[in-house]
């Protein structure tokens, strides 16, 4: 049996992570969710077995900038894809200097979500 894709949403707002799990486990795939960079890492450290990281900038304790950093500096989970989903109004500038080239500005178009996991996510299609 192949794996499901799985794919890690950081994201502090209880509401935003609650929708973006029901749009990606409704296409089949499973979620993990972190509320911050800390408890991103802690997940990572067991299991680097996600095709996406879903990555919002602004959250209290470790914030997405922190977080990135210290993903890029693990080569266990160095290679594992991010996007970065912010209202962060520099999220442009952000993802130049954290390395990440797929960012979605705050409000989300779940269409516009769909797609970018699915450029991340090899061989996958969603139905969207």
């Amino acid at each position: 049996m192949v794996p499901a894709h799985r794919i890690l949403v950081v994201e502090d707002h209880v509401d935003t992570a609650e929708a973006f799990a029901i749009i990606f486990e409704a296409r089949g795939l499973q979620v993990s969710v972190a509320s911050n960079g800390a408890d991103a890492l802690t997940i990572l450290d067991h299991d680097q077995g996600f095709c996406a990281i879903l990555l919002d900038l602004m959250m209290p304790g470790m914030d997405g900038r922190t977080f990135r950093r210290a993903q890029r500096a693990d080569a266990r989970m160095a290679d594992i894809p991010v996007i970065i989903v912010s209202g962060d109004p520099t999220i442009s500038d952000a993802a130049k200097q954290l390395g990440v080239t797929n960012f979605l500005r705050k409000p989300i178009d779940p269409v516009e979500l769909v797609k970018a996991v699915e450029r991340q996510c090899q061989d996958l299609r969603l139905v969207h």
